[in-house]
């Protein structure tokens, strides 16, 4: 990918969200309205794996939105299925936003988390762990060898 089209991916979502900074719509990407149904697998996958059927109402780069006619668990990851959205790529979106409405269904957001196709080239970048300090290193080290010197001493003063 060119220098110039991964900065437009990241300049054009923030640019969006700092116009709709303060408003109801806060989303990071502009939305596409789209009516259609898709599937929802929850993952990991449990024992036994039924569809969600679900209804889309809207999807950007960055997720999409759903109603359902029940709420679901904020942070909770699905599967979805919905050639248009999706792209035909397996994607992994997490449950951001889980909102009653009116007439009994609940406006449901959901955020792309990454995707399953490639484990290489993720959607979102993790930061890897810290490392563990030198000092922890080495004070560990220094109980591992008293405890060894405590076994070898009772060791020889036991026979």
């Amino acid at each position: 990918m060119s220098i110039l089209a991964n900065l437009n991916r990241v300049v054009r979502p923030r640019a969006h969200a700092a116009r709709n900074k303060g408003t109801i719509d806060n989303r990071v990407a502009p939305r596409a309205p789209r009516e259609s149904t898709a599937q929802l697998l929850q993952y990991p996958a449990g024992r036994h794996q039924h569809p969600i059927e679900v209804q889309v109402t809207d999807y950007s780069e960055t997720g999409i939105g759903i109603i359902y006619h029940e709420g679901l668990l904020i942070g909770r990851t699905f599967v979805v299925r919905e050639p248009h959205v999706t792209k035909g790529k397996t994607c992994l979106f997490t449950v951001v936003r889980s909102d009653p409405r009116a007439d009994g269904t609940f406006s449901i957001g959901l955020h792309v988390g990454n995707s399953l196709g490639d484990e290489h080239d993720p959607l979102l970048e993790i930061e890897p762990a810290p490392g563990i300090m030198l000092s922890s290193k080495l004070l560990f080290a220094f109980f591992a060898l008293i405890g060894i010197a405590m076994i070898v001493a009772l060791l020889v003063l036991k026979h």
